[in-house]
């Protein structure tokens, strides 16, 4: 989680940078109008004005939150980042291709623990 959220005073220090929630794919154009230059984003289940507290307590259907991250029995709105089991994810990738404006995206759901 701290390396591919929005929080970059979170990253783990370590030999690799954390790459955070932006990232390139070779051969895709971004769609006009892209704000920050990358044709993909990855999404956790946080409060945008704090990108780096990992929540139970975010409603995102597709996601399947809110949800017991840490499996304690009851969903909070307290900090999971340190004591999640489960970590559920968006992936989404945004391009302009030969056909125009597309995209795809992929939640899915982690046990990184």
């Amino acid at each position: 989680f701290e390396r591919y959220n929005a929080d970059p005073a979170d990253d783990p220090l370590g030999l690799l940078p954390s790459p955070g929630e932006h990232f390139a794919v070779p051969g895709l154009d971004v769609q006009l109008g892209d704000v920050d230059g990358f044709v993909g984003q990855i999404f956790f289940p946080t409060d945008a004005s704090i990108p780096g507290v990992l929540r139970e307590d975010i409603a995102d259907v597709q996601l399947g939150t809110p949800f017991d991250l840490n499996l304690d029995g009851l969903i909070d709105a307290l900090d999971h980042t340190e004591d999640h089991v489960i970590l559920p994810a968006r992936v989404e990738v945004r391009w302009t291709g030969p056909a125009g404006m597309q995209s795809v995206t992929l939640d899915s759901t982690i046990a990184p623990r």
